[in-house]
């Protein structure tokens, strides 16, 4: 059985190399579905980084887009580590920041 934990390092390598990104996937942890503007709202994200953000995830098959909103991809090969790496960054920002 895969390390979820290890595996949200390695999404930090190769999938979520960007605080926008991280902030976005732990926005959508939160509460989703969430539109393309909300990053804009809530992160104070430009509109155009938003919106790379969200489709640069969801070609990674992080995050899918339904017709009310992202949402993380419950069905995503990585959707444990996504969640894991969402508590490891609540619990330990500067840990996983650094």
């Amino acid at each position: 059985m895969p390390d979820p934990v290890a595996e949200a390092q390695e999404l930090l390598v190769d999938t979520i190399e960007t605080f926008e990104k991280l902030e976005v996937i732990r926005a959508l942890a939160r509460k989703a579905p969430q539109p393309t503007s909300q990053p804009v709202d809530d992160l104070g994200l430009p509109i155009d980084v938003a919106r790379d953000t969200l489709r640069a995830l969801a070609a990674k098959k992080i995050l899918i887009e339904q017709p009310n909103g992202w949402i993380i991809n419950p069905n995503g090969a990585r959707h444990d580590a996504v969640i894991a790496l969402v508590q490891l960054y609540d619990s330990d920002r500067i840990g996983v920041l650094n």
